[in-house]
Protein backbone atom coordinates (compact mmCIF):
# COMPACT_ATOMS: atom_id res chain seq x y z
CA UNK A 1 0.00 0.00 0.00
CA UNK A 2 0.90 3.39 -0.69
CA UNK A 3 -0.18 6.37 1.72
CA UNK A 4 -1.13 9.83 0.08
CA UNK A 5 -0.67 12.35 2.64
CA UNK A 6 -2.28 15.64 2.16
CA UNK A 7 0.04 18.48 3.60
CA UNK A 8 -1.48 20.76 6.50
CA UNK A 9 -4.38 23.14 5.04
CA UNK A 10 -6.85 25.58 6.39
CA UNK A 11 -10.39 24.34 6.79
CA UNK A 12 -11.36 26.14 3.70
CA UNK A 13 -15.51 25.89 4.56
CA UNK A 14 -14.80 28.14 7.76
CA UNK A 15 -14.64 31.96 6.41
CA UNK A 16 -13.53 32.89 9.62
CA UNK A 17 -10.79 30.71 9.72
CA UNK A 18 -9.74 31.73 6.39
CA UNK A 19 -9.33 35.17 7.24
CA UNK A 20 -7.85 34.73 10.19
CA UNK A 21 -4.94 32.89 8.55
CA UNK A 22 -4.87 34.74 5.79
CA UNK A 23 -0.87 35.56 5.36
CA UNK A 24 -0.34 39.62 4.89
CA UNK A 25 0.85 39.79 1.57
CA UNK A 26 -3.20 38.01 0.78
CA UNK A 27 -5.75 39.88 2.36
CA UNK A 28 -6.02 42.85 -0.38
CA UNK A 29 -6.04 40.21 -2.98
CA UNK A 30 -8.73 38.16 -0.85
CA UNK A 31 -11.24 41.45 -0.18
CA UNK A 32 -10.88 42.37 -4.36
CA UNK A 33 -11.63 38.75 -5.18
CA UNK A 34 -14.51 39.10 -3.38
CA UNK A 35 -15.76 42.28 -4.32
CA UNK A 36 -15.49 40.79 -7.84
CA UNK A 37 -16.37 37.27 -8.21
CA UNK A 38 -20.12 35.53 -6.86
CA UNK A 39 -18.29 32.90 -5.90
CA UNK A 40 -16.40 33.66 -2.46
CA UNK A 41 -12.68 33.26 -1.97
CA UNK A 42 -12.77 30.45 0.35
CA UNK A 43 -15.63 28.45 -1.41
CA UNK A 44 -13.38 28.87 -4.86
CA UNK A 45 -10.53 27.08 -2.48
CA UNK A 46 -12.84 24.68 -1.08
CA UNK A 47 -13.82 23.33 -4.27
CA UNK A 48 -10.66 23.11 -5.82
CA UNK A 49 -9.57 21.39 -2.63
CA UNK A 50 -12.67 18.58 -3.28
CA UNK A 51 -11.36 18.52 -6.91
CA UNK A 52 -7.86 17.38 -5.55
CA UNK A 53 -9.88 14.63 -3.19
CA UNK A 54 -11.74 13.31 -6.15
CA UNK A 55 -8.45 12.63 -7.74
CA UNK A 56 -6.87 11.19 -4.75
CA UNK A 57 -9.78 8.48 -4.20
CA UNK A 58 -9.38 7.24 -7.93
CA UNK A 59 -5.53 6.07 -7.20
CA UNK A 60 -5.02 2.62 -7.16
CA UNK A 61 -2.90 0.91 -4.48
CA UNK A 62 -3.12 3.79 -2.72
CA UNK A 63 -4.81 5.42 0.36
CA UNK A 64 -5.11 9.22 2.12
CA UNK A 65 -4.10 9.38 4.97
CA UNK A 66 -3.16 11.64 8.11
CA UNK A 67 0.75 11.64 9.03
CA UNK A 68 0.12 10.05 12.50
CA UNK A 69 -1.91 7.21 10.97
CA UNK A 70 0.92 5.90 8.29
CA UNK A 71 2.96 3.19 9.48
CA UNK A 72 6.71 4.40 9.67
CA UNK A 73 8.89 2.70 6.20
CA UNK A 74 5.85 2.81 4.39
CA UNK A 75 6.16 4.55 1.03
CA UNK A 76 4.81 8.57 1.25
CA UNK A 77 2.96 10.61 -1.73
CA UNK A 78 3.54 14.26 -0.49
CA UNK A 79 0.64 16.39 -1.88
CA UNK A 80 -0.97 19.60 -1.58
CA UNK A 81 -4.73 19.81 -1.42
CA UNK A 82 -4.93 21.63 -5.09
CA UNK A 83 -2.96 18.59 -6.75
CA UNK A 84 -3.10 15.55 -8.92
CA UNK A 85 -2.16 12.42 -9.25
CA UNK A 86 -2.62 9.90 -12.27
CA UNK A 87 -4.11 7.01 -11.29
CA UNK A 88 -1.75 4.19 -11.79
CA UNK A 89 0.90 6.02 -9.94
CA UNK A 90 0.24 3.61 -6.98
CA UNK A 91 0.99 0.45 -9.11
CA UNK A 92 3.86 2.18 -11.09
CA UNK A 93 5.92 3.20 -8.01
CA UNK A 94 5.30 -0.19 -6.26
CA UNK A 95 6.93 -1.95 -9.38
CA UNK A 96 9.20 0.39 -10.12
CA UNK A 97 10.72 0.28 -6.41
CA UNK A 98 13.84 -2.04 -5.67
CA UNK A 99 14.25 -1.53 -2.39
CA UNK A 100 11.98 -0.92 0.72
CA UNK A 101 14.25 1.93 2.04
CA UNK A 102 14.52 3.76 -1.71
CA UNK A 103 12.90 6.75 -2.95
CA UNK A 104 11.09 7.30 -6.28
CA UNK A 105 10.58 10.50 -8.44
CA UNK A 106 9.02 11.09 -11.66
CA UNK A 107 9.47 14.30 -14.42
CA UNK A 108 7.52 17.07 -13.13
CA UNK A 109 4.11 18.37 -14.97
CA UNK A 110 2.25 21.70 -14.00
CA UNK A 111 -1.12 23.83 -15.21
CA UNK A 112 -0.28 26.78 -14.34
CA UNK A 113 0.08 30.26 -15.73
CA UNK A 114 3.03 32.40 -15.76
CA UNK A 115 3.64 34.20 -12.50
CA UNK A 116 6.24 37.01 -13.83
CA UNK A 117 8.12 37.58 -16.68
CA UNK A 118 10.87 35.90 -15.55
CA UNK A 119 8.91 32.43 -14.97
CA UNK A 120 7.62 32.95 -18.44
CA UNK A 121 11.02 32.99 -20.11
CA UNK A 122 12.47 30.48 -18.02
CA UNK A 123 9.07 28.40 -19.35
CA UNK A 124 9.99 29.45 -23.18
CA UNK A 125 13.82 28.93 -22.15
CA UNK A 126 12.69 25.23 -21.60
CA UNK A 127 10.78 24.07 -24.68
CA UNK A 128 13.36 25.85 -26.56
CA UNK A 129 15.98 23.72 -25.19
CA UNK A 130 14.74 21.19 -22.93
CA UNK A 131 17.98 20.11 -21.54
CA UNK A 132 17.73 23.13 -19.98
CA UNK A 133 17.45 22.46 -15.66
CA UNK A 134 14.63 23.80 -13.81
CA UNK A 135 14.93 24.97 -10.72
CA UNK A 136 13.71 22.43 -8.27
CA UNK A 137 14.56 18.39 -9.43
CA UNK A 138 12.33 17.62 -6.76
CA UNK A 139 8.62 19.86 -6.74
CA UNK A 140 5.12 19.68 -5.02
CA UNK A 141 4.30 16.19 -5.62
CA UNK A 142 6.64 14.49 -7.90
CA UNK A 143 8.40 12.58 -5.19
CA UNK A 144 7.77 9.45 -2.74
CA UNK A 145 9.40 8.88 0.02
CA UNK A 146 9.40 6.06 2.86
CA UNK A 147 7.82 7.58 6.41
CA UNK A 148 10.37 7.95 8.68
CA UNK A 149 11.70 10.43 11.34
CA UNK A 150 14.56 11.85 9.26
CA UNK A 151 12.11 12.08 6.38
CA UNK A 152 8.95 14.26 7.84
CA UNK A 153 10.79 17.78 7.27
CA UNK A 154 11.52 16.14 3.79
CA UNK A 155 8.01 15.48 3.00
CA UNK A 156 6.55 18.28 4.31
CA UNK A 157 8.42 20.98 2.29
CA UNK A 158 9.29 20.34 -1.55
CA UNK A 159 12.47 22.40 -1.39
CA UNK A 160 13.84 20.51 1.42
CA UNK A 161 13.76 17.40 -0.26
CA UNK A 162 15.05 18.99 -3.38
CA UNK A 163 18.23 20.39 -1.14
CA UNK A 164 18.41 16.60 0.60
CA UNK A 165 18.36 15.47 -3.73
CA UNK A 166 21.05 17.44 -4.17
CA UNK A 167 23.43 16.83 -1.56
CA UNK A 168 23.16 12.94 -2.50
CA UNK A 169 23.59 13.78 -6.46
CA UNK A 170 20.31 11.77 -6.46
CA UNK A 171 21.19 8.70 -4.58
CA UNK A 172 19.28 6.49 -3.12
CA UNK A 173 16.24 7.69 -6.10
CA UNK A 174 14.96 5.23 -8.00
CA UNK A 175 13.81 7.82 -11.49
CA UNK A 176 11.10 7.05 -13.44
CA UNK A 177 10.63 8.44 -16.98
CA UNK A 178 6.83 9.27 -16.51
CA UNK A 179 4.39 12.07 -16.21
CA UNK A 180 2.62 10.63 -13.40
CA UNK A 181 1.28 14.01 -11.29
CA UNK A 182 0.84 17.43 -12.25
CA UNK A 183 1.01 20.64 -9.64
CA UNK A 184 -2.24 22.38 -10.36
CA UNK A 185 -1.57 26.09 -9.64
CA UNK A 186 -4.86 28.27 -9.30
CA UNK A 187 -5.54 31.79 -9.80
CA UNK A 188 -6.64 31.74 -5.61
CA UNK A 189 -3.13 30.16 -5.30
CA UNK A 190 -0.70 32.43 -3.00
CA UNK A 191 1.82 32.74 -5.47
CA UNK A 192 -0.96 33.47 -8.13
CA UNK A 193 -2.18 36.09 -5.97
CA UNK A 194 0.35 37.99 -3.81
CA UNK A 195 1.52 40.90 -5.34
CA UNK A 196 4.47 42.60 -3.32
CA UNK A 197 5.29 46.06 -5.18
CA UNK A 198 2.22 47.79 -5.98
CA UNK A 199 -1.52 47.43 -4.94
CA UNK A 200 -3.21 45.03 -6.23
CA UNK A 201 -5.57 45.80 -8.44
CA UNK A 202 -8.89 44.46 -9.89
CA UNK A 203 -7.49 44.57 -13.68
CA UNK A 204 -4.93 42.22 -12.26
CA UNK A 205 -7.19 39.88 -11.39
CA UNK A 206 -9.85 39.52 -14.10
CA UNK A 207 -7.01 39.63 -16.82
CA UNK A 208 -5.73 36.72 -14.27
CA UNK A 209 -9.30 34.68 -14.90
CA UNK A 210 -8.99 35.36 -18.72
CA UNK A 211 -6.04 33.69 -18.98
CA UNK A 212 -6.85 30.83 -16.15
CA UNK A 213 -10.13 30.17 -18.19
CA UNK A 214 -7.65 29.78 -21.56
CA UNK A 215 -5.66 27.41 -19.10
CA UNK A 216 -8.28 24.64 -17.95
CA UNK A 217 -9.95 24.37 -22.40
CA UNK A 218 -6.24 23.78 -23.82
CA UNK A 219 -5.74 20.24 -24.68
CA UNK A 220 -3.34 18.01 -22.83
CA UNK A 221 -0.61 16.18 -23.65
CA UNK A 222 -1.49 12.34 -24.18
CA UNK A 223 0.59 11.20 -21.17
CA UNK A 224 -1.78 13.76 -18.99
CA UNK A 225 -4.62 12.53 -20.68
CA UNK A 226 -6.10 11.35 -17.04
CA UNK A 227 -6.21 14.97 -15.91
CA UNK A 228 -9.00 15.48 -18.22
CA UNK A 229 -12.04 15.12 -15.81
CA UNK A 230 -10.37 17.06 -13.37
CA UNK A 231 -9.35 19.98 -15.76
CA UNK A 232 -12.75 20.04 -17.41
CA UNK A 233 -13.76 20.83 -13.45
CA UNK A 234 -11.55 23.23 -13.11
CA UNK A 235 -13.32 24.94 -15.94
CA UNK A 236 -16.88 24.47 -15.07
CA UNK A 237 -15.37 26.21 -11.56
CA UNK A 238 -14.17 29.38 -13.18
CA UNK A 239 -16.90 29.81 -15.27
CA UNK A 240 -18.76 29.87 -12.10
CA UNK A 241 -16.81 32.55 -10.48
CA UNK A 242 -18.84 35.26 -12.88
CA UNK A 243 -22.40 33.47 -12.85
CA UNK A 244 -25.70 35.04 -13.19
CA UNK A 245 -25.24 35.75 -9.76
CA UNK A 246 -21.54 37.44 -10.23
CA UNK A 247 -21.54 39.20 -13.57
CA UNK A 248 -22.49 42.79 -11.78
CA UNK A 249 -19.46 42.61 -9.71
CA UNK A 250 -17.45 40.90 -12.38
CA UNK A 251 -18.36 43.85 -14.94
CA UNK A 252 -17.06 46.55 -12.00
CA UNK A 253 -13.80 44.66 -12.08
CA UNK A 254 -13.42 44.68 -15.98
CA UNK A 255 -10.52 47.20 -17.04
CA UNK A 256 -13.05 48.47 -20.30
CA UNK A 257 -16.69 48.06 -17.99
CA UNK A 258 -17.33 45.16 -20.12
CA UNK A 259 -18.71 41.68 -18.53
CA UNK A 260 -16.84 38.65 -18.58
CA UNK A 261 -16.88 36.41 -21.33
CA UNK A 262 -15.90 32.52 -22.27
CA UNK A 263 -12.78 33.13 -23.47
CA UNK A 264 -11.65 29.97 -25.07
Amino acid sequence: MIYIWVRRTVDWNDSEAVSAQLPSDLVEPVAVWNDCFSVPFHQFRQRVCDIARINHAQVHGAVCCEWDAIPDGELVLPVDDDDWFSPDIGLRLLAAREEQSASLTWRSSFLEVPISVRHQIGRARRRLIPATPQRYVLTTNNYAMAKGADTYALLKKHSEADRYFKLKQGAGFERLDARLSIMNRTMGSRTALRQKRAPFLKQKLLLSYYRYRWLYTRNLSAELKWAQPYQNMMNELLQALVGRSGRRSAKRCHPRGRGARNNK
